[in-house]
């Protein structure tokens, strides 16, 4: 066996742990919530001094070891250029309600400001003193149908971001609990997934729910005659045929698939002067039918369910 006297050439060396917060959680950079236990990584030079010392999740010593890209890690202590040693502030993670906030302020953000600047456009009408213009009440109602189309389709992504969120916090819960009842009962007997019942409330002993509870009101749509054809106004025909239109153009790719021999592109109908605008593929413009051809028109559209039965507003009554 080969031995080492006194004079053995000293060196830089690294020593590794898993720390248990003492007080408090500690705050690292780039986690979600306050880290009750965490892997603790120390660097001292050839003359046992510290250079720093390295904090992170496990989830963070995971991808150190798996993948090749750079990891945020927080320097716990570490050596400034005068030689001192000082830590690395880490600000305070946001709650996920306050985190799912600024993620989701693109996309309801908007929708909030749009609902302002309506809300002070008819605030403003209403103390003009002047009455309102049927072309003020169709760019009110155009803001209104703008905020309707795009709080329908953000329903499903914020519910997916706060999912995602949550699954986020949960997985960061039951390792850590799982560490700790481990240490608690010096074992490696536990698994995160053996406290998934407990974080997801599916079980007799789930943890207490603090959600905030939703305003449900209970509101009962107003009862309104339904308006004969004949009866409407250039716009509510557009209207109304549009909605037939995209119908028909959702059957015929059903039944055709996606093809350039379509009858139907985005298919729509808008009030024109004098009428009623219908045009069948978008980029081929539209065309413009009197009131009482888009009346008839309607007509027949209402009175055919198949794709098959569908003509054109040119030879329908053919």
């Amino acid at each position: 066996m080969r031995m080492y006297g006194l004079d053995k050439k000293r060196t830089s060396t690294v020593y590794l742990r898993q720390v248990q917060a003492t007080s408090r959680d500690v705050f690292l950079n780039d986690t979600l919530n306050g880290q009750n236990f965490y892997v603790e990584m120390e660097v001292k030079d050839p003359n046992d001094k510290l250079v720093c010392q390295i904090g992170m999740s496990y989830e963070q010593f995971v991808r150190i070891m798996l993948s090749s890209n750079n990891v945020p890690v927080t320097l716990l202590k570490y050596r400034n250029e005068d030689g001192e040693l000082v830590k690395e502030e880490v600000e305070k993670p946001d709650s996920a309600k306050d985190a799912l906030i600024k993620d989701l302020d693109e996309t309801i953000g908007s929708v909030n400001d749009r609902i302002s600047d309506l809300k002070k456009d008819i605030y403003e009408l209403v103390n003009s003193g002047k009455s309102v213009g049927k072309k003020k009440m169709e760019d009110l109602l155009s803001q209104i149908e703008v905020i309707e189309s795009h709080y329908n389709s953000n329903i499903s992504f914020v519910t997916q971001e706060a999912v995602n969120r949550v699954g986020e916090v949960q997985d960061n819960v039951k390792t850590q609990l799982s560490i700790a009842m481990n240490n608690m009962i010096n074992s490696n007997s536990f698994e995160p997934n053996d406290f998934k019942k407990l974080i997801e409330g599916e079980s007799q002993i789930s943890l207490p729910d603090y959600t905030i509870k939703p305003i449900i009101e209970y509101y009962k749509k107003k009862e309104r005659a339904e308006k004969s054809i004949d009866d409407m106004t250039n716009m509510e025909l557009a209207d109304n045929i549009s909605v037939l239109l995209k119908k028909f153009e959702t059957l015929e790719r059903i039944e055709n698939g996606d093809s350039e021999h379509n009858l139907l592109y985005f298919a729509h109908a808008v009030t024109v002067l004098g009428g009623v605008g219908i045009s069948n593929v978008s980029y081929h413009g539209c065309y413009t039918v009197l009131p009482e051809r888009a009346k008839a028109y309607l007509k027949f559209l209402i009175s055919i369910s198949k794709f098959s039965e569908f003509k054109t507003y040119h030879d329908f009554d053919k």
